[in-house]
């Protein structure tokens, strides 16, 4: 993954990890997001069940983490969804 820094110390980091959430389930994508105040993953995984039972589904990550002087944020991709540990 790779980082990128914003110098926006004063992100709200959970709204925008709302608005992303808003954006792309509108698009028909299934998404989750997680976190605190000062770090947020947002998922986002397009498919179903037979897509992912034949290995052609994969999830978006969207990591932000607030720094010093504003926010790192970094996006990856993963095999399927990762289930928030407060949902297991």
């Amino acid at each position: 993954m790779e980082n990128r820094f914003y110098p926006l110390p004063q992100l709200d980091l959970e709204r925008l990890a709302r608005d992303l959430e808003g954006q792309f389930s509108h698009q028909g994508y299934q998404v989750q997001h997680f976190g605190t105040r000062e770090q947020v993953a947002v998922q986002i995984r397009k498919g179903g069940e037979i897509e992912g039972l034949v290995g052609l589904q994969a999830a978006l990550t969207v990591s932000l983490q607030r720094v010093q002087g504003g926010v790192t944020a970094s996006i990856g991709s993963i095999n399927g969804l990762i289930r928030p540990r407060s949902a297991r």
